[in-house]
């Protein structure tokens, strides 16, 4: 094995260790993001319990009274609390999902400036090239929207991940 073959396969060893290192970065992106996402939706939840007992509350003194409370002001927030408690709990669901996309556009968008500069190629403008290699790459993810925001499986729009 000559010189020049041993440094081909060097290279193409990190380059190996390299990508599975980003998708193992991603994936803790995406583990840590459902943590903190696990919180959000503990607190969604808890709202929606409040709402749910505001509106119940409002129910019965309506029956107590004999009135129709339904339309009320607490009714009202009772259901106001309880969908912004849905809503709260669907943003942590996705905070996972989200944190992997984010995670790994930006650390590949990172590792081909890094490689370019590395290779001595000059770059006219760092943050322009990053703009559009983040904006080519959500363009072409079928669950990112032309906005940046991530779409579920069920068509939800949730975050920004680009």
């Amino acid at each position: 094995m000559t010189k020049s073959d041993q440094n081909l396969i060097n290279e193409r060893y990190k380059q190996i260790q390299e990508g599975l290192f980003d998708r193992l970065k991603a994936r803790g992106a995406q583990a840590l993001g459902t943590v903190k996402g696990a919180g959000q939706q503990i607190a969604g939840k808890a709202r929606q319990v409040a709402g749910g007992a505001l509106s119940k509350t409002a129910e019965l003194g309506g029956r107590a009274l004999g009135v129709d409370t339904s339309q009320g002001g607490l009714a009202q927030k009772g259901a106001q609390l309880t969908q912004a408690g849905k809503k709260q709990v669907g943003a942590g669901q996705r905070a996972g999902e989200e944190a992997k996309y984010q995670s790994y556009i930006n650390n590949t968008v990172q590792t081909i400036i890094g490689d370019l500069n590395k290779l001595g190629m000059s770059i006219k403008d760092e943050s322009v090239l990053s703009k559009e290699l983040t904006d080519v790459i959500t363009k072409n993810l079928t669950q990112v929207t032309a906005k940046g925001q991530l779409r579920t499986a069920a068509g939800t729009i949730g975050g920004k991940v680009a």
